[in-house]
């Protein structure tokens, strides 16, 4: 059955140690893999330096149906996002030769569709100085380190959905 767009469903379930979607999280709007007709996972790449933290996050994601691709800093991110257009892209700030900032702002300049992609920082650093800059560089939404699995799915599904949504209704 097709839901109106923008809607979603998701159960979420504790299974064995960790938070996982009983399902996963897709959206019925047109949207489809090609197999089958099944709605198509939503996409994110992770971008972060440290490789524990980058595969943590990538891990938690996979576990509970999202397409992920990772970048251990702003040049392999850039490279990523060439080809390969997410739905939300999730980035640390700190990190050594081109900080989340700079990547942020290349990322928004880009000629293809990521210019527009909903975009999370993901960091250590706290302070509203941090904040304001988060956001003037172009992020969407500031999480501080260590973010709970819960609300790290909340945040990229809210902004996923926002966006298809958003694009859906300048298509028609």
């Amino acid at each position: 059955m097709r839901r109106p767009i923008g809607r979603f469903s998701r159960q979420i379930a504790r299974a064995g140690p960790g938070l996982r979607l009983a399902q996963p999280l897709v959206v019925d709007e047109g949207h489809t893999s090609g197999v089958m007709g099944r709605p198509a996972p939503l996409r994110i790449v992770v971008v972060d330096d440290d490789e524990d933290a980058r595969d943590l996050v990538e891990r938690i994601f996979s576990r509970n149906g999202f397409e992920c691709r990772s970048a251990s800093g702003a040049a392999e991110a850039l490279l990523v996002l060439a080809t390969y257009v997410p739905d939300v892209i999730i980035s640390d700030l700190a990190m050594p030769e081109e900080d989340g900032y700079e990547l942020m702002r290349k990322i928004r300049a880009l000629p293809n569709g990521c210019a527009k992609v909903p975009a999370i920082a993901l960091t250590a650093m706290d302070g509203f100085h941090h904040r304001q800059a988060v956001f003037d560089s172009g992020f969407d939404a500031y999480l501080v380190k260590p973010a709970h699995p819960t609300t790290l799915i909340e945040v990229v599904t809210r902004l996923a959905l926002a966006s298809r949504t958003a694009a859906a209704i300048v298509a028609s």
